[in-house]
């Protein structure tokens, strides 16, 4: 991990428990930071997601960076995480509903086949030339019998 890590575990369970006051206070700073955000209160979001948003935000406010900002920088960097982790939901949906699409699967697996396919068949199709100290283009091929054109010559 880097340096620079958020706490996490027992450290963090402690001192969150041990300070309902900090716990309270970022609460109700997540809870504009919502209200800013989406014009309605933290407690219709869901519960869970809600409880998450809190811990990060809390977890944050003990990151050294954050230590020195006001209650209005701290709403802006948690409207931040209100974002972010939206963003997160929704992009985990779009792949969820790709995931359940049988049409999409179908499709994406054929055309990755189809694309593998190509590829492998563009190595196998390769068609050496030598060229010869006369500049002549020959294919590497031997002829089993001569032509006409090779008699004239």
């Amino acid at each position: 991990m880097q340096e620079f890590s958020l706490p996490s575990g027992k450290n963090f369970r402690a001192v969150s428990s041990s300070n309902p006051e900090f716990r309270s206070h970022i609460s109700d700073l997540v809870t504009r930071a919502y209200y800013n955000s989406h014009g309605v209160a933290l407690n219709t979001a869901d519960k869970q997601w809600a409880n998450t948003i809190i811990a990060a935000c809390m977890q944050l406010c003990m990151e050294e960076r954050a230590k020195e900002l006001n209650s209005r920088e701290l709403i802006h960097l948690f409207q931040n995480v209100i974002r972010i982790s939206e963003e997160h939901l929704r992009e985990s949906k779009r792949h969820a509903a790709m995931a359940a699409n049988v049409f999409y699967l179908k499709e994406t697996a054929l055309d990755s086949s189809l694309y593998e396919q190509a590829t492998a068949a563009s190595f196998q199709r390769a068609i050496p030339t030598v060229v010869g100290g006369l500049q002549v283009a020959h294919s590497g091929r031997v002829r089993l019998a001569p032509t006409e054109s090779d008699d004239a010559a």
